[in-house]
């Protein structure tokens, strides 16, 4: 019989041209922004046990590194950007109801957050006079 008659044959997107089933392929995940709030997955770790572990952005600092409160209950890591992957923005985050941040948490951490930014940039002015250096906690 022609191909075209065979069962199913307008469902190439399932079943390809060559017979190989699409489904075999890896599906591409979207990836976000790095912020606080987001949901993210541990990559590219020398611990492979930790590959893989999901947790919630809470804390960013001005070098790059994020703080994370893993999801498994093992508790946080303080981690470089390069090793976060955003799997969820932090906006679905805050509209699933069992997410381990609340939105009082996430409002508290990026006010943190923006105190820190104008503490270390008072810092760099300080610095820039020629004054001593306060570190921010």
């Amino acid at each position: 019989p022609p191909k075209d008659s065979a069962p199913l044959s307008g469902w190439v997107d399932l079943v390809g041209l060559d017979g190989e089933a699409a489904a075999r392929q890896p599906r591409q995940r979207p990836t976000y922004e790095l912020e606080i709030g987001a949901r993210v997955e541990l990559v590219g770790l020398k611990s492979e046990s930790k590959n893989g572990t999901t947790g919630i952005l809470t804390k960013s600092w001005a070098d790059g590194r994020w703080k994370v409160q893993l999801e498994d209950g093992s508790g946080t890591a303080l981690l470089k950007g390069d090793y976060l992957q955003a799997i969820t923005p932090a906006s679905e985050v805050a509209k699933e109801g069992g997410a381990a941040t609340s939105a009082a948490d996430l409002r508290r951490a990026r006010l943190e957050e923006r105190r820190c930014q104008m503490k270390q940039r008072a810092e760099e002015r300080r610095l820039a006079a020629g004054q001593e250096a306060i570190a921010c906690a």
